[in-house]
């Protein structure tokens, strides 16, 4: 890592660090459903882990990077204009931001210099104390340094909302006719940008595993069957199935279904590669075919 490059690009914690700066006040970076930040207690969930990554290209003297959660795919962020005083909140459009090193922790400070990430209580700060932005010159300049831990797990997506496109047949997962019944199945059709072609992925709490819920209606994929067997229909279901998502290499996924923390060999799969509208989404022994790999396209 060069002199410029004043953290590596990887999965991190964001723990505040107290008043003499030498300890963690046990209040981390967290990123509620509703899209705020806050100092939490730790969680073991990933609204608490953060994606660091340094913008393409960058130019500038000391590197911009983003701060991306991992639960929710928002950016960290402020909304608006940079003012002392600006709640942070996480936000779809990328955010950037300058790393200033201090000793073991980091300053998150605004591309122009001006304001930093942090919280007004920085001695003994609540749970959920409010995270936003300060001026230099204003308070404690302890209130903004932060201590990045690489995070325990690896996330080959994060959460939020997605299209789910079969690679061999260019349809789409679909929840038919906006179907709110439980045991409805869900079929593959061709793209038209409709909600019930949405699907949100959530990341179950203190594992690097996906539940998939319609986005029109919040129920979850699952299925009716007790056990796993050939051509398992996915339906709408109160329970959802748990899913290990994998890259194949390039835009290309592979869902297997993890069942009492072991992975079933059973994936995601149109049946028999059919590209006609209405065919059945499955799960299905993983054979490696094109009609058991899906694109994820995140959709804001």
């Amino acid at each position: 890592m060069s002199a410029a490059e004043v953290i590596i690009e990887d999965t991190y914690l964001i723990s505040h660090f107290c008043a003499d700066g030498m300890a963690e006040t046990n209040r981390y970076l967290t990123m509620a459903d509703n899209g705020t930040v806050n100092g939490h207690s730790p969680t073991d969930s990933a609204q608490q882990e953060w994606i660091v990554k340094k913008k393409p290209g960058c130019s500038t003297t000391l590197p911009l990077y983003s701060v991306q959660n991992v639960a929710s795919g928002l950016y960290l962020g402020f909304g608006g204009n940079a003012t002392h005083g600006t709640s942070a909140k996480g936000q779809s459009t990328t955010c950037y931001w300058v790393f200033i090193r201090e000793g073991m922790s980091y300053r998150l400070q605004t591309p122009d210099g001006t304001m930093s990430v942090g919280i007004g209580n920085c001695t003994n700060p609540p749970e959920n104390v409010p995270v936003g932005l300060a001026g230099d010159g204003r308070g404690p300049n302890e209130a903004r340094r932060w201590a990045f831990i690489p995070g325990p797990r690896v996330y080959p997506i994060v959460g939020g909302n997605y299209v789910i496109t079969c690679k061999a047949t260019k349809t789409v997962l679909d929840n038919g006719d906006h179907y709110t019944k439980i045991g409805n199945r869900i079929i593959g059709w061709k793209p038209h940008g409709g909600k019930n072609q949405i699907w949100t992925l959530k990341i179950k709490p203190g594992t690097d595993l996906y539940e998939i819920f319609c986005f029109e209606n919040g129920i979850a994929l699952g299925k009716a069957a007790a056990n796993l067997a050939p051509a398992t229909a996915v339906t709408l279901q109160k329970t959802p199935l748990l899913f290990q998502v994998r890259n194949l290499g390039g835009e290309f996924y592979r869902l297997s279904v993890i069942v009492d923390g072991k992975n079933t060999n059973y994936v995601l799969d149109v049946t028999a590669s059919d590209p006609k509208p209405g065919a059945l989404i499955i799960v299905h022994p993983c054979h490696g075919g094109d009609n058991q790999q899906f694109k994820l396209q995140r959709v804001d």
